[in-house]
């Protein structure tokens, strides 16, 4: 998990440290200073019991440093001449002096206190970082991946802070892009985070943060970049990026403009901010009729693209108590693409093939507005309030071919949706006293959806359920209108009280409400009168009202003690649902028991087994519950079942971590198993590609499991690591009224190999290997190699060389596609210069499509899409 330096021409220095009883003294600190100053300082850190390993440089002598919180520091000559190789110390506490008191400043390159891990940035790196992100790549332990996403030894960081507040709403992307190197000291890592300091003991949080510390001269900030980046076929790229953080104000602007489906704001950061909600909020959430961060996607699959994208994020402390956060985004897209399909369907008896060409021309909006006010009236008091107000709009054109074995049709398509989200939340944190704290929250959403679909074709089309009259006057013969407008609100309200009688025994108690009332109409048009005027489609036309009302209780028992933590809880909900149609209503009621164990069992700090258990059910959505046929696409309708159940699935987990600072290794093992029984499926009739889709609920059983495990090793200057997934999921297809049990198979095996060198380039081999498969009436296979090589680094001292390939080779029943990307850019920047010039290249292997397979329950799909060409640009940043 540290950092443990080491050089072609290494020799060990092992042994333990101790106090003066002999315990064994965990998280110590050890450095070597070589005598020669050509040489780099080594590190290292005790395990849990008290044992360490130096990589020492053979023919060079060292001042070794150890020390421990509340010990006093020991020192240890070390002569290359004298072959040592086993040193224990032993560390004196810490005494007060009554006439003279000296303070000794001790410099430890890694600090852990509690759940905090602090690393000192001057110890890991050389001075030529320009942003945060050249600084946590040399870190022990950490990975940025191309989104913006760090994981610290394999763990996904949730929360990305800046002097303990978030940076640009926990975008971690914009935050290790755009920080300045030159204005960090410290990084802490924290584990179980949580931003309520009083409640922390309550919330089990297993939230992973990282909280950037600043230079003291840099803690009033103004930092940012603006870049300009032009090339051929004229492709450009506009950004400006301006940061401004001091103590009480936070504010970060990005304007972006380009053709090269590059977004700065990733749709994961979008995500975080779009579903912040309380941690006390565990009852089951309704399905969103829309996920706003779908529209921030990062495209090259297109032909061309534009995008317009501007983002603010402003946060304001009025006091020690109270804190205001607001973030607004707008997003203009406009793309093209071009998609070939070939379909096989599934049959009972024979399958049926689709060759189809899609031409889509789409213009999206985005509209989104996050504010939150935080009060702390003292230590023990807080209130929080969140308001969110999303708006979309979605237009997309598309001119499409099929072409199967029965007929070929031609088809013009316009999709037009308008979607709205305003969501509020409240919050009541109350801490007593030792033993007893309180929570209250209430959540509101209201949702609007309102689609439009026209379909027209030259052809008759799902002609087995749809009875046509033609219009012979129409430029295509066949044409459908469907309109739609769907309304939901949820409201969620929540009451826990925390009993805690001592440190090992915890008690809390939950009531709360759950109201759920959703409104969905859609009218079909497509039958034209002797007046030329379309009309109202029989059996098309959808009216449905769905309440939904579960008060529940919930009591959970936690029990810490030494190394051991257990947890079990039970919700009773009382489920009272009632749907609504134009002729008849149909009620529902149940009580739904959700049992849940936990238990977790600490070997040591580093060495922790933990065993889930959980009953979880899922309600049937709105749209399952519709009595009549939708449109779903040019060859799919679709209906529901009004008398849907609820499901539930039982959910075992068991994993097994393990890291030892000592060998350098981390080690991830887990399984899990779902078992569910009558769950919500879709049954499929087929005429042709023409299918009907209808929702039921399977009476036979569906299970799957899943295992994960990764080995990781950190010897000398590399990083190893190899991974291990499969999963397998045996299910029940209903095709043609008949039942058959089904089942897919997922294999991946993997391996990574990365450098850390402080002054040279570093590169990174990736390779994974896929194997997936279907067994239903068909068999379908497929194998995918991914293979990634990336060098980075800095060529000369002023030279900075980024270099990526990927190469990805398809198989989908012994047919084999390969394409091959790369990306490369070389970034000059001049020494206490703000300039940097730049060339950037992507997709220079010219690969002009991308070639995949998606397996769905009754049809496989090979696709292929076009990409955006080989793109050259030179780009010129001004550092703020």
């Amino acid at each position: 998990m540290f950092f443990l330096t080491g050089t072609s021409q290494a020799q060990d220095l092992t042994g333990r440290v101790y106090n003066l009883e002999e315990q064994p003294l965990a998280s110590s600190t050890l450095m070597a200073i070589p005598q020669d100053k050509k040489t780099e300082i080594t590190f290292a850190t005790t395990d849990s019991i008290g044992n360490y390993t130096l990589k020492l440089q053979t023919q060079t002598n060292y001042l070794i440093t150890v020390s421990a919180i509340n010990y006093q520091t020991d020192t240890l000559h070390f002569k290359h001449q004298n072959k040592l190789y086993q040193q224990h110390f032993y560390l004196l506490p810490k005494t007060q002096l009554l006439k003279e008191l000296t303070i000794v400043h001790q410099y430890r390159p890694v600090v852990i206190k509690k759940d905090t891990m602090t690393f000192h940035i001057s110890a890991f790196t050389d001075g030529s970082e320009r942003k945060l992100k050249d600084q946590l790549s040399k870190l022990p332990g950490f990975e940025i991946a191309p989104n913006g996403q760090i994981t610290v030894n394999g763990k996904a960081v949730q929360h990305f802070l800046v002097e303990g507040e978030s940076f640009f709403s926990n975008s971690s992307k914009l935050g290790v892009e755009n920080i300045p190197a030159d204005a960090v000291e410290k990084v802490e890592v924290i584990d179980h985070f949580t931003d309520v300091a009083h409640m922390k003991q309550v919330l089990g949080s297993e939230d992973l943060a990282v909280n950037i510390k600043l230079k003291d001269h840099k803690k009033k900030l103004i930092f940012g970049n603006l870049t300009a980046a032009g090339g051929e076929k004229k492709r450009y790229e506009l950004q400006g990026n301006t940061f401004y953080y001091a103590p009480k104000l936070n504010f970060g602007s990005i304007i972006n403009t380009n053709n090269t489906g590059m977004q700065p704001l990733s749709k994961e950061d979008l995500g975080r901010i779009q579903s912040q909600q309380s941690p006390f909020i565990k009852h089951r959430n309704v399905n969103k009729l829309f996920h706003f961060n779908s529209f921030l996607e990062e495209r090259t699959d297109v032909l061309s693209i534009k995008n317009q994208l501007t983002t603010q994020n402003l946060s304001y402390k009025f006091s020690d108590k109270t804190t205001v956060k607001t973030h607004f985004t707008t997003s203009k897209n406009t793309l093209n693409s071009q998609v070939q399909d070939h379909i096989t369907y599934f049959q009972n008896t024979g399958n049926t093939r689709e060759e189809r060409f899609r031409n889509s021309h789409q213009n999206t909006q985005l509209i989104l507005f996050n504010s939150s006010i935080k009060h702390s009236k003292n230590k023990n008091t807080t209130f929080e309030y969140t308001l969110q107000i999303n708006n979309a709009k979605l237009q997309r054109n598309t001119d499409l071919s099929s072409i199967s074995e029965q007929n070929s049709k031609n088809f013009d398509n316009t999709n037009f949706n308008k979607y709205q989200d305003v969501k509020q939340e409240f919050s009541y944190l109350k801490t007593y006293n030792r033993r007893h704290k309180s929570a209250l929250v209430v959540t509101s959403e209201f949702q609007k959806y309102q689609p439009q679909m026209d379909l027209s074709s030259n052809t008759a089309f799902l002609e087995h359920w749809i009875p046509w009259q033609v219009d012979s006057t129409a430029r295509n013969n066949f044409y459908i209108q469907q309109m739609g407008n769907q309304k939901q609100t949820n409201t969620q309200f929540i009451n826990t009280h925390f009993w805690m009688p001592n440190s090992s025994h915890h008690l809390y108690s939950s009531m709360g409400l759950s109201y759920h009332n959703a409104q969905q109409q859609a009218a079909n048009f497509g039958n034209v009168n002797e007046e030329g005027i379309l009309e109202d489609m029989p059996n098309f036309s959808n009216e449905i009202t769905y309440k939904l009302i579960e008060p529940f209780v919930r009591f959970e028992y936690q029990y810490e003690r030494k190394k051991m933590d257990f947890y079990v809880k039970t919700q009773a909900t009382f489920l009272n649902s009632q749907t609504t149609y134009p002729t008849t209503t149909n009620h529902f009621k149940t009580v739904l028991w959700q049992p849940a164990l936990k238990f977790k069992y600490h070997f040591s700090d580093a060495q922790i087994l933990l065993f889930n258990y959980e009953k979880v059910y899922d309600i049937p959505q709105t749209n399952q519950l519709t009595n009549q046929y939708q449109i779903s696409s040019f060859n799919t309708l679709y209906v529901g079942d009004p008398f849907l159940k609820n499901t539930h699935q039982d959910q075992v987990n068991l994993n097994y971590t393990d890291f030892n600072t000592i060998k350098g290794y981390h080690v991830f093992a887990s399984i899990a198993y779902n078992y569910s029984q009558n769950n919500i499926r879709n049954g499929v009739q087929r005429a042709g590609i023409d299918q009907l889709m209808s929702a039921f609920n399977n009476p036979f059983q569906e299970q799957s499991w899943r295992a994960t495990t990764h080995y990781g090793k950190m010897y000398k200057k590399w990083n190893w690591r190899i991974f291990v997934n499969t999963r397998l999921i045996k299910f029940t297809q209903r095709i043609e009224e008949i039942d058959l049990h089904s089942a897919t198979y997922n294999h991946t095996f993997g391996a990574t190999a990365k450098t850390n060198f402080k002054n040279t380039p570093n590169f990174k081999l990736d390779y994974s290997k896929i194997y997936s498969s279907l067994q239903s009436t068909a068999r379908i296979g497929s194998t995918l190699d991914l293979i990634h090589f990336s060098v980075e680094g800095k060529l000369f001292e002023q030279l900075l060389l980024v270099f990526k390939h990927q190469t990805n080779i398809n198989n989908i029943n012994q047919q084999q596609t390969q394409r091959h990307q790369m990306q490369c850019e070389l970034e000059y920047n001049p020494q206490k210069s703000p300039w940097n010039l730049g060339i950037k290249g992507y997709n220079l292997t010219g690969t002009a499509n991308n070639n995949r397979a998606i397996f769905t329950d009754y049809s496989y799909q090979n696709t292929t899409t076009a990409v955006l060409p080989r793109m050259l640009f030179v780009t010129v940043t001004y550092q703020l």
